[in-house]
């Protein structure tokens, strides 16, 4: 079995879980209180701070928290730091790879700082969760320092995630401070509570539509081929409409020409540039071989006159 499949599975499972678990292990230490009765966030049917409670706390929830909320972070952190030269090591990359992949050279931390990001906002959902004012305004002030952060590095390889990520970010604080405005004058003015609902709806719209755009125009050309196929298929056996299947056929018939066109210019361009790397490469040692050689001569010719002087 190759070990690089289960350092990433962990990984993977480890940064997906990694809010969950944290904001589990938050409501079982954070309190509510009910009726001037403290119970535990996490589970009200449970009394806060009674002797069993603290029991978990110490030997369970606490370890559990620095372990996986600190320790595990900054490892990955310092990991990554001190390899930092070299993370294009396939036998360091095959292992870690899905905490750098999507980031430049310069932002190889940047899932770190996004798991602090999620962290953080835990933390403030957990512990402000009564203060709806100072809730938001930490939430807002989260997300703006993030968007700043962001703005001056440019983490994502790809530049339209760059986009993705910034203008994500503006909608979410946005819709954070509109819902406190919502909170605050729903008893004052029903017309205005009901606009900003609309408003709020209108910016989770635009917040999904890049990314459910994005993934419908990847499984359109995923799986349009395969559709039309089908489709043509079905209406060649009703016999229905000569002209819309006769078109859908010629359709069909150049895009099948052009994948295999492309498919032919690629093995191509393949045979052409494989035999140019491995001279390339095989040029380039010996030039490094050369270079060695002469310096080694240096020195020892430098060294013999030394001698002789």
């Amino acid at each position: 079995m190759d070990n690089s499949l289960l350092s990433n599975t962990l990984l993977y499972l480890y940064v997906f879980n990694y809010g969950g678990l944290i904001k589990m292990l938050c409501s079982s230490l954070s309190v509510r209180q009910i009726s001037n009765i403290n119970y535990i966030q996490g589970d009200v049917s449970l009394l806060y701070n009674t002797e069993d409670h603290q029991l978990w706390i110490y030997f369970f929830i606490l370890p559990l928290l620095i372990v996986f909320g600190c320790i595990i972070p900054f490892s990955l952190f310092l990991l990554t730091y001190i390899k930092r030269d070299i993370l294009y090591k396939i036998k360091l990359r095959k292992h870690i790879c899905y905490l750098f992949n999507e980031y430049t050279d310069n932002n190889y931390f940047w899932e770190q700082i996004k798991l602090l990001q999620k962290a953080i906002i835990i933390l403030i959902t957990t512990y402000f969760e009564n203060n709806t004012l100072l809730k938001t305004s930490l939430l807002g002030l989260c997300l703006l320092s993030y968007q700043v952060i962001a703005v001056k590095n440019k983490p994502y390889i790809i530049s339209k995630f760059n986009n993705l990520d910034l203008s994500s970010g503006q909608i979410c604080s946005i819709t954070i401070f509109l819902a406190a405005i919502k909170y605050e004058s729903q008893n004052l003015n029903e017309f205005f509570s009901i606009f900003l609902q609309i408003f709020i709806l209108i910016l989770l719209v635009r917040l999904c539509y890049p990314f459910i755009l994005n993934i419908c125009s990847v499984y359109y050309k995923k799986y349009s081929f395969f559709i039309l196929t089908k489709i043509h298929q079905f209406l060649k056996y009703l016999k229905l409409n000569k002209y819309c299947v006769q078109s859908l056929e010629d359709y069909l018939t150049k895009a099948t020409e052009k994948k295999q066109k492309l498919k032919r210019n690629f093995l191509k361009l393949k045979q052409f540039l494989i035999p140019k790397s491995k001279s390339y490469q095989s040029n380039q040692r010996t030039t490094v071989r050369r270079i060695c050689l002469r310096s080694t001569s240096s020195s020892g010719h430098q060294l013999i006159e030394g001698l002789q002087e």
